[in-house]
């Protein structure tokens, strides 16, 4: 059994950086980051991702609030598949 996080490196991901995912078997997903040679792998189950999601959007509103001087909540508007209610909400 794997255990909650394990880790063995760090990466620093700027916009040119390719993305892609792959479905491993229908559990978890793989998020590939890179091109062919130089690839750093996430692999996530389907809670995991939706957390990583919910981070992501609150990520996305803190930096938005901080370069613009707003508040974060209403910077950024949720995606319709992410609710401000999902795992992760109100930490």
């Amino acid at each position: 059994m794997f255990e909650p996080l394990t880790i063995g490196t760090w990466a620093i991901v700027d916009g040119r950086c390719p993305m892609r995912t792959v479905v491993d078997d229908g559990d978890s997903v793989t998020l590939v980051f890179g091109g062919r040679g130089d690839e750093f792998e996430f692999v996530f189950d389907e809670t995991a991702l939706r957390n990583l999601l919910d981070l992501g959007v609150r990520a996305l509103a803190e930096l938005a609030a901080y370069s613009s001087g707003k508040e974060a909540a209403s910077v950024v508007k949720l995606p319709s598949a992410i609710s401000a209610d999902g795992p992760g909400a109100g930490q």
